[in-house]
């Protein structure tokens, strides 16, 4: 499907025009104000039915005409001051009144045409995340669910780096033997060390008691008439005596021992500050362990996301050498980065020109501004289109012009 044909009347500033165009390229050529913008936007307008300007008519007329033959099919849009747009698709190839025109014009060749919302220009002017964007606009795709889900990530990254780096500048260093020590517990010591001092005490004083016994029996036993009675009873308290001595549990540490649990006391509170030590340096390395396989997970999850946008940006365009590089959120091609800077070079229009055909069916028209573009590189341009069979509206700039002038290929 081609343009064959383009006739105007009374659109904005365009009062008349009608040219044959057979399917070749249109050039306007003029200066800024001559009717380059009101010529495209008639021509695109007419195709689709869609974006009327709120004042179509030419100053001065009372209704306007785009008529637009697309070989078997002509759009025609009717535009009259205060009233509504008719726009409706011809079929040239009706063999009856009833199928003369299409019902539902618009949807028909939303079918035919695809997107002519593509604007390689202003593609180009944009920066690289303006330019997914507008990629995002006119292809009609929504990246914000990935957008979330990797800001999500990020700032999740961002907290758990946040707190690595608190942790690790607060670590202490600690002996990893002290982990598997006990907190001594100064009570339960202070208990066993008077326990023990009573002991020793009751030790000594029961020894002495048996000595000072055994005088007595040798006194009871010169008194031993008298003091029968005496002697058994004291006997009894010595055997006694003896007994409790030998059981193990009464028997008091020696002095090196005894000595050694008095010095523990002086040392518990150390132990205890490096058994509490390790176990914090224990818990903020286990804190950072989680904390970085946190950030390990946050970065495969954002390089699977990442990804997935690359993945779904690219089953929206099937251009040879184009690429999305998600890393760094920008278009690419033949691994390169577009640059605003460098659209004067065909290779780099000619990439535009791809994402624009990307998104066309079956009318294959394009807008372009060939004015920063010297002959030769658009003479590739020309021949890549004419190769890809897509008919080109090539604005040019004469800013010595005064008016429009409209050059078709087909008349020369």
């Amino acid at each position: 499907m081609k343009i064959e044909s383009i006739n105007i009347k009374n659109f904005k500033s365009i009062e008349a025009f009608k040219g044959d165009a057979r399917g070749k390229n249109i050039y306007l050529i003029g200066g800024n104000g001559t009717g380059k913008s009101s010529f495209l936007q008639a021509v695109w307008l007419g195709v689709t039915g869609k974006n009327l300007p709120p004042k179509p008519v030419t100053s001065g007329a009372k209704k306007g005409l785009i008529e637009i033959d697309l070989g078997d099919y002509i759009a025609r849009t009717k535009f009259t001051n205060g009233k509504p747009v008719v726009f409706e698709v011809e079929n040239k190839l009706a063999t009856t009144e009833t199928d003369k025109f299409v019902k539902a014009p618009r949807s028909f060749m939303e079918d035919k045409i695809g997107i002519l919302n593509f604007n390689i220009d202003e593609f180009f002017s944009k920066s690289n995340n303006e330019q997914l964007k507008y990629f995002s606009k006119i292809m009609g795709a929504d990246f914000s669910d990935l957008d979330t889900e990797i800001l999500e990530n990020e700032d999740s990254r961002k907290f758990d780096k946040k707190e690595l780096k608190t942790l690790e500048a607060t670590l202490d260093y600690y002996d990893k033997e002290d982990l598997n020590k006990e907190e001594v517990n100064v009570v339960e010591l202070s208990k066993k060390i008077a326990s023990e001092r009573e002991k020793d005490n009751n030790y000594s004083k029961v020894q002495n008691g048996v000595n000072e016994r055994g005088v007595d029996v040798l006194d009871i036993k010169n008194k031993i008439a008298d003091l029968q009675g005496e002697l058994m009873i004291k006997e009894r308290e010595i055997l006694d005596g003896n007994a409790w001595i030998k059981d193990p549990i009464n028997t008091p540490l020696d002095i090196i021992a005894f000595k050694s649990l008095e010095d523990s006391l002086d040392n518990v509170s150390e132990i205890n500050k490096k058994v509490a030590l390790a176990k914090v340096a224990k818990k903020q390395e286990e804190a950072i362990e989680i904390l970085e396989k946190n950030i390990e997970d946050n970065n495969k999850n954002i390089e699977d996301l990442r990804a997935k946008k690359s993945k779904r940006i690219s089953e929206l365009i099937s251009v040879d050498g184009l690429s999305y590089d998600t890393e760094e959120e920008r278009f690419l091609y033949n691994g390169l980065p577009f640059d605003k800077n460098q659209i004067n070079t065909a290779a780099q229009l000619i990439a535009g020109m791809k994402i624009g055909a990307s998104t066309l069916k079956d009318l294959k028209i394009l807008k372009v501004d060939a004015s920063l573009i010297d002959k030769n590189n658009f003479e590739e341009v020309l021949t890549w289109a004419q190769k890809e069979d897509i008919e080109l509206f090539i604005e040019l700039v004469d800013r010595e012009a005064t008016k429009l002038e409209i050059v078709l290929d087909a008349d020369n």
